[in-house]
């Protein structure tokens, strides 16, 4: 990968910070957000926002509440209660594929790539809000069709550089290990072109191994592209090391938010995690330790 290909065509952090010059409000703001399913409080006034450029991730216990906030920022889930902006529009409650075209793309807790089409073909799908053709010319590939698919192909191709994955273009994605799916996943994420990115658990059941290589690709992400990422992962050695501030839930409400050293020693996090026993030291970023609490949804 050639830094120089890269910045060539996909958008650098300059170009984010030349777009942004003058904003003076987060990227996301998450206001007062309620959620119930028939009586059960998944979400219970929870707020926080997000700063252009920042890596946040929001973590917590089982049943936190962490995927329900995700849905909600994403169209999926409609709140009970609350509002959410991006790039200071209110989109609560405005349907998915909307979201998307504005700039907000996701991966999942659960791989979601398509395993018999290849590399290639999943992450032109992640370019289809960027297509302007219509049925009859996409079919006959004549004319705006034609030079659309060259240039998507292109951006195509300039992902799958970044992401070190020239050598398996052509190969179906379903024949790949898990952490080169969820580098898919990535990719095509990336192929829509987001100011904003969710990831959801993109270290879940990986090695070490693929857990280093991807964590390297988030960052690359963030610091490289300039994109803003909220990440929800399970794996504490990694959430302390690379995010800028955490938020932690906790039975669908905030009980912190900080950055990370201070919320790893915050008495109502040490309470969630441990059960109470507060005479326990926090476990260290980057130890053994770290990652030994997992942490679901």
């Amino acid at each position: 990968m050639s830094e120089p290909d890269v910045r060539l065509h996909l958008i650098s952090r300059e170009e984010r910070a030349l777009s942004a010059e003058g904003r003076d409000q987060p990227i996301l703001e998450v206001e007062d957000l309620t959620l119930d399913f028939a009586g059960v409080r998944a979400l219970d006034g929870v707020s926080f926002s997000v700063e252009p450029g920042e890596l946040f991730a929001v973590i917590g216990p089982n049943g936190a509440g962490k995927t329900s906030v995700f849905n909600c920022i994403s169209g999926v889930y409609r709140p009970t209660r609350g509002r959410v902006r991006f790039d200071g529009r209110d989109v609560t409650g405005m349907r998915p594929y909307r979201i998307a075209a504005l700039g907000v793309a996701r991966t999942f807790q659960n791989v979601e790539v398509f395993p018999t089409m290849t590399v290639v073909e999943n992450l032109l799908l992640g370019r289809y809000h960027h297509m302007r053709s219509g049925v009859l010319s996409g079919a006959a590939w004549w004319g705006r069709a034609s030079a659309e698919e060259v240039r998507n192909r292109h951006r195509v191709e300039e992902i799958i550089d970044f992401l070190e994955i020239e050598h398996l273009r052509h190969h179906r994605v379903g024949a790949l290990p898990i952490g080169l799916q969820k580098r898919v996943e990535l990719g095509r994420a990336l192929a829509m072109e987001p100011t904003l990115l969710l990831l959801d658990e993109p270290v879940a059941g990986m090695n070490q191994e693929e857990t280093e290589d991807t964590v390297r690709f988030v960052i690359d992400v963030n610091e490289e592209l300039g994109i803003s990422i909220v990440l929800v992962e399970h794996d504490m050695g990694v959430v302390m090391e690379i995010s800028n501030r955490v938020l932690v839930l906790d039975f669908g409400a905030r009980i912190a938010l900080g950055p990370p050293a201070e919320v790893a020693r915050d008495p109502a996090v040490l309470a969630a995690y441990l059960g109470g026993a507060l005479g326990h030291e926090p476990p260290v970023p980057g130890s053994v330790d770290a990652g030994a609490r997992s942490v679901g949804s």
